[in-house]
């Protein structure tokens, strides 16, 4: 008979969390491209259309590297080239071989737990340089994210799973 394994859910969880906020960070690197590429182009929305595209094709480290040349304050701090490479890197690792080594860990309480303090350390870090680039950076992020409610609006309206957004909340499952 094999042994139960333990409860799972607060290191996927974890490892869910820190993915998701390497994808904050990349999104307030992606916004302040994007804010740089409209002041650049204030009269020619073809010219913001094609950097936005150009901005949504580049992998999480051309972001990093077209941002520290557009923001060279950034580039030039004592400390955040360092953190923001160790964020790609650790972004990286999550993504593509954060289990590499670790089959065991689940299998007990204690590799349960060091797996989600291990993500809990990448979420720690990936939100402190993110708070930087907020504090620093000359964009208004909360405008950006306010021009686009009524975008977002439409498009939960016309998302495929909208019309079930209403069990949802609802508290009854999707079938």
């Amino acid at each position: 008979m094999m042994p139960e394994l333990p409860n799972q859910s607060k290191m996927w969880d974890a490892y869910g969390h820190a993915l998701g906020a390497a994808a904050g960070l990349e999104m307030v690197m992606r916004i302040a491209l994007l804010d740089a590429a409209r002041k650049a182009n204030p009269d020619s929305a073809e010219a913001r259309q094609t950097a936005l595209a150009a901005i949504l094709r580049k992998t999480l480290g051309q972001t990093v590297q077209r941002f520290l040349v557009i923001y060279p304050e950034f580039a030039e701090h004592e400390v955040f080239p360092e953190a923001i490479e160790n964020a790609t890197n650790f972004r990286n690792h999550l993504a593509h071989h954060f289990l590499d080594g670790k089959m065991a860990g689940p299998r007990t309480e204690a590799g349960v737990q060091l797996i989600a303090l291990e993500c809990i350390e990448y979420t720690d870090h990936f939100r402190q340089v993110e708070a930087y680039i907020r504090e620093v950076c000359t964009v208004d992020f909360d405008e950006f994210f306010n021009q686009g409610a009524s975008e977002a609006d439409k498009w939960v309206e016309d998302h495929p799973l909208g019309p079930k957004l209403a069990d949802i909340k609802a508290g009854r499952l999707l079938r």
